[in-house]
């Protein structure tokens, strides 16, 4: 668990990797990104910039509720070119501002109210892998520390951990015993790269160190993190997979990168449903709900294209959940009377689109 003079070192990375993505973005805008199907760099650095002003508008209000994203001040992407560099950079600052001002004052998180320095690591790392997002979109090296890089691993599982804790997503994590070892193999990091995942009746653990697990992934800790947030395969050759490869396989597949915050009535309603290749969210037009609450595409890639706080899916498996969704750190708003509206799927053979029924 980081400490409070972590935060300086987070600030950085988080000033760094948001400064990295604005120079990459500025180069082409339309360039796709395909760590996530269906987004541009534009899609991307909107997502960047208005995760960091979400974030920012929490701590500085001390909210003890998730900010809708409609409430968060300049949270568009600007037209002139000339301001798209510095309102992201302006972004990350607000970020560190906001934590700085708040110090441990107790703000809303994903894992219930924690103080406001928690949103200078969420952030820090949100921004690291939506840079290495851009930098593989760009042909370019990843190239986050590994000291940071494992933390970011660290931050991961413990997100995972408390996803699990609603026992809808319990039942899909937990087990009777197995386990996954993850281990970055860079020299220096003096024991703080290892992590002994086990899978419970209840969800799952996670215990820092050595062990031997039914399953170890091994590689260097910027290439493991981008597998577990299914930025790259398990097949990446600087990594390497010894023992039960399905258990691996099970683990990525159920915990893409979003915290979900559950939608009972309307994630039971479509809970198992076969989405073979597209499923989406209609647009106000159609179904009541605005153009930037859109929901996923599925298909090929390694994980949805999610931009929204509605659907949950599982790429590789087909099936698709909805449910109140806080996609990849950037924490849109609950919608509760959207989880009261059963659902069906049309033309379920060729591709769904998930709408109200009227």
């Amino acid at each position: 668990m980081p400490e409070p003079g972590d935060d300086g070192r987070f600030f950085a990375e988080l000033r760094a990797c948001t400064a990295g993505l604005a120079r990459i973005a500025g180069g082409d805008l339309d360039r796709p990104v395909p760590a996530c199907p269906g987004w541009t760099l534009r899609q991307l650095a909107t997502h960047v910039g208005r995760g960091h002003r979400w974030a920012a508008q929490i701590v500085a209000t001390r909210a003890t509720a998730p900010v809708a994203t409609r409430d968060v001040p300049d949270g568009k992407l600007p037209e002139d070119p000339a301001r798209h560099g510095p309102w992201l950079n302006e972004s990350a600052d607000l970020v560190v501002e906001a934590v700085t001002a708040a110090g441990d004052d107790p703000v809303w998180t994903f894992t219930g109210p924690r103080p406001a320095r928690w949103w200078a690591r969420r952030r820090a790392h949100e921004a690291a892998v939506h840079l290495a997002d851009a930098q593989l979109a760009a042909g370019q090296d990843v190239d986050l520390a590994p000291e940071f890089a494992a933390d970011g691993v660290d931050e991961w599982l413990s997100l995972v951990v408390a996803g699990a804790a609603d026992p809808a997503r319990a039942r899909e994590l937990g087990g009777d015993g197995q386990s996954l070892h993850f281990h970055a193999t860079d020299p220096g990091l003096s024991g703080t790269g290892e992590w002994l995942v086990t899978r419970t009746p209840d969800g799952v653990t996670v215990e820092a160190g050595h062990a031997k697990a039914d399953v170890a992934v091994r590689g260097p800790a910027a290439r493991l993190l981008l597998v577990l947030t299914r930025r790259l395969p398990a097949s990446d050759p600087a990594v390497e997979v010894l023992g039960e490869q399905a258990l691996l396989t099970h683990w990525l597949e159920h915990t893409p990168f979003l915290q979900v915050q559950p939608g009972t009535g309307f994630r039971g309603a479509v809970h198992g449903m076969a989405a073979p290749h597209r499923v989406q969210l209609g647009q106000r037009d159609r179904c009541g709900y605005r153009p930037s609450e859109q929901g996923a595409c599925l298909g090929g890639g390694q994980r949805p294209d999610l931009d929204v706080g509605q659907a949950a899916a599982r790429p590789y498996d087909g099936r698709v959940q909805l449910a109140q969704v806080l996609v990849g750190g950037d924490g849109h708003q609950h919608l509760p009377p959207l989880a009261q509206h059963p659902v069906w799927l049309d033309r379920p053979a060729q591709y769904g689109r998930l709408r109200r029924q009227q």
